[in-house]
């Protein structure tokens, strides 16, 4: 624990893009959580008997402001002053689960997001390759941000067979995507 006490002060553990996640550890006999926090430059680990905020926030403190970019997991959103992603592998397989159980009407919607995220993705990569530019990855990036505005503006036949549904929500009265 003291190790995460002396990384938490940071400022790398506090003000920049930490990916996380957490999965089950055994500890003599009994379920406990290995929690990951990564960064570029750092990967912190903990292990903690519980799998809450109150865990997470022991390592990055009540008031993390950086940019979490993690999954679905409810615990991260009460980092209320941070910035937040879902993880994109985690928004693509929901896709594709949607997809899978969804009625013919209901898969528009998760068929229309996994593409724009797969073509956000395509153009990620032709960035890091250098085939396109800073001017075309802008153009680029704000054709695929219309057309997701345009997608969330429309109503879609919700599929009871679901459980999982992303959530739209309007911040800044500008619909966002978030699972």
């Amino acid at each position: 624990m003291q190790l995460f006490a002396i990384l938490s002060g940071y400022s790398y553990l506090s003000s920049v893009v930490l990916r996380t996640d957490e999965t089950g550890w055994k500890v003599g006999g009994h379920l406990w959580w290995m929690w990951a926090f990564s960064s570029s430059q750092v990967t912190a680990y903990s292990i903690q008997p519980g799998r809450g905020f109150e865990q997470a926030a022991t390592v990055l403190g009540v008031g993390f402001e950086g940019f979490l970019v993690r999954d679905g997991w409810i615990v991260y959103r009460e980092f209320s002053q941070a910035m937040h992603q879902t993880c994109l592998a985690h928004l693509l397989r929901r896709c594709r689960e949607m997809i899978l159980v969804a009625r013919a009407g209901a898969r528009e919607f998760p068929r229309t997001v996994q593409e724009i995220l797969q073509r956000a993705l395509q153009l990620r990569d032709r960035r890091d390759r250098g085939q396109v530019g800073e001017l075309g990855v802008a153009v680029a990036r704000g054709r695929l941000e219309a057309r997701l505005d345009r997608k969330l503006q429309r109503r879609f036949q919700l599929a009871p067979e679901l459980t999982v549904w992303p959530i739209i929500c309007y911040e800044s009265e500008r619909p966002c995507l978030l699972s």
